[in-house]
């Protein structure tokens, strides 16, 4: 069946966004799920961000046993999946702490990924501090580069958005019949009538019919009562007359 070209470009375009949101939603459903699987077996990090290694207090012993802690920040304990983000403060050459726009700490390395933002990166000042000890030529990132998102998303709104900024898509209606090469195409559509058009189209209907009766009626009545006449002289000359008789007196 032939698709004209503007039913392709739809069909073509809700077919992607669907694919796209498809895409989006089983990527977004793998990382958290490992990111609960990792919280909820409790595994520790490399660098020791979410569980210390100390000794519990002595027994009645005095037998005093090794044991992990879960760290706590802000009273709140790193046993929770969700962590518990916070600034991070990073040492200037002045020798004394300076907050970093936009990067935020957390349990794991994936967790601060996640939740920090790419702010820094489009500030000079906070991105010598990132790179001071690197001799790598690094470049600042430029705001007029994104069509879709600002400078302070986090990371996970970027992830969830599959880190595209912009989708550029190009429908060929001519290379699509190009490649199919069809022999033989039919057209079809479907059409709603509307209430104006149905009763037009009964009154149309009722009046040709009109028409038409006023037309044979009148023949099909003569043609009746011309059998009937016919009929009626047939009968008539069928009829016999009996004769009188007369008795003569000799």
């Amino acid at each position: 069946m032939a698709i004209d070209k503007q039913n392709l470009r739809i069909q073509a375009q809700t077919t992607l966004a669907s694919s796209i949101l498809t895409a989006q939603a089983i990527l977004t459903r793998h990382l958290l799920a490992i990111r609960r699987m990792t919280a909820e077996n409790q595994f520790v990090s490399r660098l020791n961000t979410n569980f210390y290694l100390s000794y519990s207090p002595p027994d009645l012993n005095n037998t005093a046993v090794p044991k992990m802690w879960p760290r706590v920040y802000n009273n709140r304990s790193y046993l929770n999946y969700r962590g518990c983000p916070h600034s991070i403060l990073i040492n200037s050459s002045h020798q004394h702490f300076v907050m970093t726009s936009g990067m935020i700490g957390d349990c794991f390395i994936a967790d601060v990924t996640l939740v920090s933002t790419l702010k820094c990166f489009y500030n000079s000042t906070c991105f010598s501090l990132l790179h001071k000890e690197s001799s790598k030529n690094v470049s600042l990132l430029l705001n007029s580069s994104n069509n879709h998102f600002l400078t302070n998303p986090t990371i996970q709104m970027l992830f969830n958005e599959t880190m595209i900024d912009s989708w550029s898509t190009e429908i060929m209606f001519e290379s699509f019949y190009q490649q199919c090469n069809p022999i033989q195409c039919y057209y079809s559509y479907t059409k709603q009538f509307s209430a104006i058009f149905i009763i037009t189209t009964i009154i149309g209907m009722y009046s040709g019919s009109f028409i038409v009766l006023r037309l044979v009626v009148p023949i099909i009545l003569k043609w009746i009562f011309r059998c009937r006449n016919r009929s009626s002289t047939a009968d008539v000359k069928a009829i016999t007359t009996v004769p009188s008789c007369r008795h003569s007196r000799t």
